[in-house]
């Protein structure tokens, strides 16, 4: 039974008018212009800014590698000195942490005796030193104490 009365109406689709398109595409730029800087903030942050031989005598926080930084070789004297061997994967380098006695001078070696990162403890009331980056992880963190002795992390 159909309902003579009634009017149907049937309308096309006539899809979007120009002014929606238009706040749309405003609404999506506004947003890119805000998220898209902070993006790369994010990104610059958390990038390292040497690998390997570029970071040869550089710091390693100034470089942010230490972001990721493990200890892969520690040696405990018997006075209490700690030395370690701390590594970045991501900048593929390596640096020296220790705690030993002011004067003594902290560095890593590989293993055909090349020196990096070369650094004397100074007096400046902090426990732990850190010395500057060799490249890669086939490295040994050493210290050389006032008195001449070599020790180093693989010892």
């Amino acid at each position: 039974m159909c309902n003579a009365g009634a009017n149907f109406v049937i309308k096309a689709n006539q899809g979007f008018t120009l002014t929606e398109t238009l706040v749309v595409i405003i609404i999506i730029g506004i947003l890119a212009a805000i998220a898209i800087p902070t993006y790369l903030k994010i990104i610059q942050k958390f990038t390292a800014l040497c690998r390997k031989e570029t970071c040869i005598n550089r710091d390693a926080i100034n470089q942010r590698c230490n972001k990721d930084v493990r200890t892969i070789d520690l040696n405990l004297l018997p006075d209490g000195t700690k030395i370690e061997l701390r590594y970045s994967s991501r900048c593929d380098a390596g640096w020296a942490r220790s705690t030993a006695p002011v004067n003594s001078v902290i560095y890593v070696e590989d293993f055909q005796a090349n020196k990096y990162g070369q650094s004397r403890i100074r007096p400046d009331g902090l426990i732990e030193h850190y010395g500057n980056m060799g490249p890669g992880s086939n490295l040994k963190a050493c210290v050389q104490f006032a008195t001449g002795e070599v020790m180093c992390s693989t010892d």
